[in-house]
């Protein structure tokens, strides 16, 4: 799965295995978390053997009518470009006081850290995935996904955000 400004891709190759398809989409016009009751447009891609980038190949409109409540997905800000992947985790809504495991791929990106609670710097991994375990923190907190994309400036740039507590408990 591929997040990109403007939605989501689905890419699997077929020797990777069986997989589950689970769509969350948010409606444009709502500020409210992502949902699965919806309906949502779904590409398929392929990449042919020695080329770089995916080309189209079809468009599926898919309704969605499940019944039930699903944590929202990360909320992703306007440096999440193309190439960048959240491969885990999927919930923007992280455990309390948890060592969650992170792998994402940010191009271009010369260090990659979780701010919140503490700050954990992810590894770049020999698949060229930044991953890590964060410790989350306590209830009510966030932790920010942020990326040192320039090598020459200290700035570094937040890419995506996830909240920390129970998503099923609702307050204030």
């Amino acid at each position: 799965m591929r997040v990109t400004p403007t939605g989501m891709d689905l890419r699997v190759s077929p020797s990777q295995g069986k997989y589950d398809l689970k769509i969350f989409a948010k409606p444009l016009d709502s500020e409210e978390s992502y949902t699965c009751v919806c309906v949502c447009k779904l590409g398929i891609f392929v990449r042919p053997e020695g080329e770089e980038d995916f080309g189209h190949i079809c468009v599926y409109v898919i309704r969605c009518c499940a019944e039930g409540s699903w944590p929202p997905f990360p909320r992703m800000y306007s440096l999440w470009k193309k190439g960048c992947v959240l491969y885990e985790p999927w919930s923007g809504v992280l455990p309390s006081d948890k060592w969650v495991q992170f792998r994402v791929c940010i191009p271009g990106a010369h260090r990659v850290f979780l701010v919140g609670q503490f700050t954990s710097e992810l590894y770049l991994s020999k698949s060229h995935m930044w991953e890590g375990n964060v410790f989350t923190g306590p209830v009510r907190s966030q932790l920010k996904l942020a990326a040192k994309l320039d090598p020459s400036s200290p700035a570094v740039s937040v890419l995506s955000t996830f909240d920390v507590g129970d998503y099923f408990v609702q307050g204030p």
